[in-house]
């Protein structure tokens, strides 16, 4: 009652309360309560009042609000404290701190220093019951590293809050939701280091719609896979064939180079390609000596690519020349969707 009133008369100064002690050590015991309430988050219990007059100015007078002698009890809080939350990050203790104000019936729960999520707790004091709400904000963060820590420690709290006794379904969805955010994050930090690409939160924010293309290079880069992809090529060219008869299986590698865009920079990418199920329909030979051969496929033996890829020429054309020993994994290689599922 204490701080509602203190905060009323902070707040609107055409009110005045009088307050009356038994002695004047309570009356002072109490004035150094309301000085020193900012100091600290807990309350404190203070002298209890022969009385309290609560009048509104209005002209030039004085009208009688509220007037109280049946007091039992007296403390004074501060209207906004500091809030601790002991949470676990990566199996290390450490403290989430959280500004608590009073809005009427309500006490109001705001974190601090998050910038990625904005997130508001709401405690009843007449239903007991708490509301959580939260929207998230990750091109915000001063660092991806940032980020990350951040959509941690949120992660955290959530299993500090809601622990097995009083989760639902709708909760664990948001759990599952910041556990991809994370591992994403992670994903996309790990892509820039190999691609020599300072992220930041906002290229990410951007680069998010470009999933299959991120997949599929972190997958090729970073983890080094064979990827498979049901493709079909008409014809290859060669400076020299020899033995090459129509409808034979031909197993062809070819090395091509490219630019890839990523992350809104370019970096050069080279593929080293094999082609499975590849039957010769016909081979032409030009004036220069250059050979065309063109292929065909049965639905039976459909035609697929297999691919790794490398951002040194020197390594990709290394591994063109150990293709006769690699080429199993080539050839049992799965499409990127099956493998990406062991990293979400």
């Amino acid at each position: 009652m204490g701080n509602k009133l203190r905060k009323m008369i902070e707040n609107d100064n055409t009110f005045e309360m009088s307050v009356s002690f038994k002695t004047q050590e309570d009356k002072e015991l109490f004035a150094n309560a309301l000085k020193n309430v900012g100091s600290s988050d807990i309350g404190q219990r203070v002298p209890i009042p022969i009385s309290m007059d609560l009048k509104k100015k209005a002209g030039g007078y004085l009208y009688p609000v509220q007037s109280t002698s049946n007091i039992t009890d007296f403390w004074v809080y501060p209207h906004e404290a500091i809030v601790e939350f002991t949470i676990s990050v990566d199996g290390v203790d450490e403290k989430i701190l959280f500004e608590r104000r009073e809005e009427g019936d309500d006490f109001i729960l705001k974190p601090i220093k998050f910038k990625a999520i904005d997130i508001t707790m709401s405690f009843s004091k007449k239903l007991k019951i708490m509301k959580c709400s939260y929207s998230t904000h990750p091109e915000k963060a001063d660092t991806v590293t940032k980020l990350i820590d951040e959509y941690k420690r949120f992660f955290a709290l959530m299993n500090v809050l809601f622990t097995e006794k009083n989760t639902n379904e709708t909760i664990e969805n948001v759990k599952k939701y910041f556990q991809f955010s994370i591992r994403k994050f992670i994903r996309l930090t790990e892509l820039g280091e190999v691609l020599k690409i300072d992220l930041t939160p906002k290229k990410i924010v951007e680069e998010d719609y470009n999933n299959s293309l991120i997949y599929e290079f972190y997958l090729l880069l970073v983890k080094k896979k064979i990827i498979r992809q049901n493709e079909k090529i008409n014809n290859i060219k060669v400076d020299n064939v020899r033995n090459i008869e129509e409808g034979q299986e031909l197993c062809a590698s070819v090395l091509q180079s490219g630019d890839l865009e990523i992350f809104g920079e370019h970096r050069s990418i080279y593929m080293v390609n094999c082609i499975f199920g590849a039957l010769v329909n016909n081979v032409k030979t030009k004036a220069n000596g250059e050979v065309e051969i063109f292929f065909k496929d049965t639905e039976k033996n459909p035609m697929y690519r297999s691919y790794s890829a490398f951002l040194n020429k020197t390594e990709a054309e290394a591994e063109m020349k150990e293709l006769e020993s690699k080429l199993e994994s080539y050839i049992n290689a799965k499409y990127w969707e099956e493998q990406i599922r062991d990293y979400l």
